[in-house]
């Protein structure tokens, strides 16, 4: 979700050519549109359970108040998890003052966002999960080529040397549930042949040595698709790169938000992924993009979005929910489904509260 605050390199294609792909798959009869979701205000299940946060640089200077607030609205909608995008986004950590192992530099005498989310989710009774180190080069530089092995053996270690030192700070909180992978896949990015495999053996080696840091914790990557992959090629990408790595689950970003799937066609990606996960026993977790882009690389301007109002991110819930293990997973709650997000936001987070009491 790193296009949520700004980054959209990795989905300006699929936005560009989304309608040209839905037309050519309706007139060849590969896809069908599902059947739209009923909505009842009692379909407890369609519930958030977790949220992303993205961590900027001004994290560094927001006061206790601010995110003790951020984690009542939390409390109040029910949230148990919170994954983390990154814990280092270019040159910049967020978890150490000082610089740390991979020379990422933090901000002297304050104190580490990372450390105050781990401590407000303990009290809260809340888990996190850690992203690792996130290269805002990666949609440019991991492309088919001869520069492609140097590239990704330099994310290996800056994801291990992370990992490493997450492990070491973190990994007795009690409030720690994992790594969570920062670079999100598609098919597309990744064809057949030597790419591909490179992809396979460095998430193969990353997630074997995530798994020796952090023994029985969770370890989950996420994916996106499109109009653009046939949702037989999405589940023939993720059994493979499943059952060839150690992660325990798998997210698959639903793409409304951004414009990459339209509704009536999510079931088929959430078949196929279901599919990709059953047959390696992972688990399956749907990120629900609570917001719809207005701007961005499609019309040549800087990212921006707006909240999604309730009566049309429900249905968007509701689709998703039968594929979601453990409720669905906001992208995000703090930007799009708070009263922090601004008087849209926060008119979308009461109307959210209003139907969970109807549901009860």
């Amino acid at each position: 979700m790193n296009w949520g605050m700004g980054n959209t390199s990795g989905r300006a294609g699929q936005r560009i050519s989304l309608q040209v792909a839905l037309f050519f798959a309706l007139a060849t009869g590969l896809m069908q549109p599902a059947a739209a979701a009923p909505i009842h205000p009692s379909a407890g299940s369609a519930r958030f359970s977790a949220t992303f946060i993205q961590l900027w640089a001004d994290h560094w200077n927001w006061p206790q108040a601010r995110w003790q607030e951020t984690f009542r609205h939390y409390r109040a909608l029910g949230l148990k998890e919170i994954y983390l995008q990154w814990t280092v986004y270019d040159g910049l950590n967020y978890y150490s003052p000082g610089v740390d192992t991979i020379g990422a530099v933090g901000q002297p005498g304050k104190t580490a966002p990372v450390g105050v989310i781990l401590q407000l989710a303990r009290e809260s009774g809340m888990a996190v999960h850690l992203g690792l180190a996130f290269h805002s080069g990666f949609w440019q530089n991991a492309k088919p080529g001869p520069q492609l092995a140097t590239y990704m053996e330099q994310q290996y270690r800056r994801s291990a040397s992370t990992a490493a030192e997450l492990a070491r700070l973190y990994g007795r909180d009690s409030a720690f549930a994992g790594f969570y992978i920062p670079e999100e896949l598609d098919d597309l990015m990744w064809p057949a042949g030597q790419p591909r495999e490179l992809l396979l053996d460095h998430f193969a080696r990353l997630s074997s040595e995530l798994e020796r840091l952090a023994p029985g914790k969770a370890l989950t990557i996420s994916g996106y698709g499109g109009a653009r992959t046939e949702p037989a090629r999405l589940q023939t990408f993720w059994t493979d790169l499943l059952s060839r790595t150690r992660f325990t689950t798998v997210m698959f970003q639903d793409g409304i938000g951004v414009g990459n799937l339209p509704l009536a066609y999510l079931r088929q990606y959430l078949d196929a992924m279901k599919l990709a996960a059953m047959q390696t026993e992972k688990e399956l977790r749907v990120i629900v993009e609570t917001f719809r882009q207005v701007d961005g690389e499609f019309n040549g301007r800087s990212f921006r979005a707006i909240p999604a109002p309730f009566p049309l991110l429900l249905p968007q819930m509701q689709v998703a929910a039968p594929y979601s293990a453990g409720g669905l997973v906001a992208f995000t709650i703090s930007d799009y489904l708070s009263p922090m997000g601004g008087d849209e936001a926060a008119r979308g987070y009461q109307s959210y509260l209003d139907w969970m009491t109807q549901s009860l």
